[in-house]
Formats: structure tokens, C-alpha cells, sequence
């Protein structure tokens, strides 16, 4: 059995304002003026912010907030990331209307990058978690080589050269040291130790 390996895009801050723009635009052209935006949790917050700027939208809430009667956009960062919980919570909350809006997504009522296929987006703000998960795979394929003990740089290079994403250093970083304290890696002058 095959499986297809997903291609990495680090999206760039300037990049995602340009497509919450587009976004914005889409939802104003389409005539719904919503009343207040609905961050779909965590993975919406930065979304609902930057929509609530473009769209001139005060309110922004979370699930479970008293919406009766009113027009709700609910924001999410990418699609994948919208659950039937979470619209299932913006709807006990007895709004007017509900549409959907992602930064990247499909299946949505708005959506401001239509994602490639095959391709999965990192977003500004998933860098550290994406490092880990990067990390971990780098070091765990080296380590079957014998390669445990790993250097900033090493490990920068080894992820760019394993998934064609450069991470900046202060994200691996942290993600090192949350490694670290669920005991994946072992820090030592400068250098780090994978366990796994």
C-alpha cells in the first residue's frame, strides 16, 4: 500500500492577511453583515480578529455565548478544524443565521485559500507545533541510522531537507523544550538528545 505524503506550505503572516482580506471581501460582496463572529475555539481566534477588523465587526465570542437572534459568522483558521461540536454549540445559542467562513478551507460558506491537493498548510501561529511534529519525525528516522544527538542546525536542516519547510530557529527552539519536558529529547550544553 502506497500513501501519499502531504506537501508542507508555510503560509506567512503577510500571506494570511492577504486572504482574510479576500475573505472579507467575499462575505461584505455577498450581502451577510453578520453581528458578531464566533471564533470556532482555539484554531478560530485569530481569524474571528482579523475578520472582526476588515468586516467592522465589534463582537467577536466563543461557542456557547448567548447569540439569540443574531447574524453569526462562525471563524475558523482552516476547515479541518470546524467539528460538528463546535457548530452545534454556536446553534444552542438560538442565533438569526449562521454561515461559515475559514482562512483555508472547503466546505465552508467562505473561504479565503482553497487548498491544493495533496498540500497541507502551516499557519503563523502552528509553527511551534508543526516543529515538533517535524522534529520528532527527522530524529526519528535518523535515529534508526544511529543519529541521537542533534544540534540547532542539524535539526533545521534536517526538517527543511525532510519536509521543504525552514522553520525559524525560535520556534524549534521551543519546540525542543517542550520536547524536553515530555522526555523525547535531552538538552546538554547547546545540543539535544532524542530518546525515542
Amino acid at each position: 500500500m502506497v500513501v501519499a505524503v502531504a506537501r508542507l506550505k508555510l503560509l506567512t503572516w503577510d500571506e494570511v492577511v492577504g486572504y482574510v482580506y479576500e475573505l472579507a471581501r467575499d462575505i461584505s460582496e455577498s450581502g451577510f453583515k453578520p453581528d458578531v463572529i464566533v471564533a470556532a475555539g482555539r484554531e478560530g481566534l485569530a481569524a474571528a480578529r482579523l475578520l472582526s477588523e476588515f468586516l467592522g465587526v465589534e463582537e467577536v465570542a466563543l461557542p456557547g455565548a448567548s447569540l439569540e437572534g443574531k447574524r453569526v459568522l462562525v471563524a475558523v483558521d482552516n476547515s479541518r478544524h470546524l467539528t460538528r461540536e463546535k457548530l452545534e454549540a454556536v446553534e444552542a445559542g438560538r442565533p438569526a443565521e449562521v454561515k461559515t467562513a475559514a482562512i483555508v478551507g472547503a466546505g465552508v460558506d467562505y473561504t479565503g485559500l482553497k487548498p491544493e491537493e495533496g498540500v497541507e498548510y502551516i499557519l503563523p501561529w502552528e509553527t511551534v507545533e508543526a516543529a515538533k511534529r517535524l522534529a520528532v519525525e527527522a530524529m526519528r528516522e535518523a535515529a534508526r541510522e544511529g543519529k541521537r544527538l542533534w544540534t540547532l542546525e542539524e535539526l533545521s536542516q534536517a526538517v527543511e531537507q525532510k519536509s521543504g519547510v525552514k522553520l525559524d530557529d525560535i520556534s524549534l527552539k521551543r519546540a525542543l523544550d517542550l520536547l524536553e519536558e515530555e522526555g523525547v529529547v535531552e538538552a546538554k550544553d547547546g545540543t539535544w538528545y532524542y530518546t525515542g
